[in-house]
């Protein structure tokens, strides 16, 4: 089975939504209003309907994320505000390499030779007396990494609404629908993008036989692949 993306919630703000109301009501010093049960309604109706989402950045979530290309790292490190830590080219070798869902049934055998020769090539290099940091240079994008990511749960909803739509790329699609299984029980902040999530796996369900299965008792969630190979 291959896998893509895997992802595991290391830690995340406790009581957020609860956090999050306490915070907005400050404001106005209406915290006497607060109760049991009253965060959620709170929350989507001053964060979630009338766009008052500053509040939000009161909470964030840390992810573990595994088996991703460096492709798809690229893309996850341009959503600000957030906090990386990835795995360094410049003193670990590579552990193994991303398959595009569709060309596991077409090029794969090519696909994976192109790759580990790139691969094999920046080794006689460093044999023969070059550095790691330079011959570096020479490993494909598919390389897979991992990184922990800290994010606020304002700029998450940017990445879910980006990462989630029609034109994102499948492999962080496939990563941010793992967030999102995670977190949609946690919390009610990202209840207004359920639409974008079903439409997302959808799309990779039929168009990439990518499945995303979710470990609640682990907060973990993957992608594999259904297809034939």
């Amino acid at each position: 089975m291959f896998e893509y993306a895997k992802v595991t919630l290391l830690s995340m703000t406790p009581n957020p939504d609860q956090l999050i109301e306490r915070a907005g009501r400050i404001s106005h010093k209406s915290e006497h209003k607060i109760k049991e049960g009253s965060a959620e309604k709170f929350i989507k109706k001053y964060a979630l309907k009338l766009g008052h989402e500053s509040i939000l950045e009161h909470a964030n979530v840390t992810f573990l994320i595994k088996n991703i290309s460096r492709v798809s790292s690229h893309q996850v490190v341009r959503h600000r505000l957030a906090s990386y830590t990835q795995v360094s080219q410049r003193v670990v070798d590579p552990s193994g390499y991303i398959i595009p869902p569709k060309l596991l049934g077409v090029d794969r055998d090519y696909y994976s030779r192109s790759v580990e020769r790139s691969i094999n090539h920046a080794s006689t290099i460093e044999g023969l007396g070059g550095l790691q940091e330079d011959v570096r240079y020479l490993w494909p994008n598919a390389i897979s990494t991992e990184l922990i990511m800290t994010i606020n749960f304002r700029s998450l909803r940017n990445m879910f609404k980006e990462r989630l739509s029609k034109g994102a790329q499948w492999e962080i699609k496939t990563l941010v629908c793992c967030m999102y299984l995670i977190l949609r029980d946690k919390t009610c902040c990202f209840d207004d993008e359920i639409d974008l999530w079903v439409n997302a796996h959808s799309l990779l369900l039929n168009e990439y036989n990518i499945m995303i299965d979710v470990d609640e008792t682990n907060d973990f969630a993957y992608g594999y692949y259904i297809g034939g190979e």
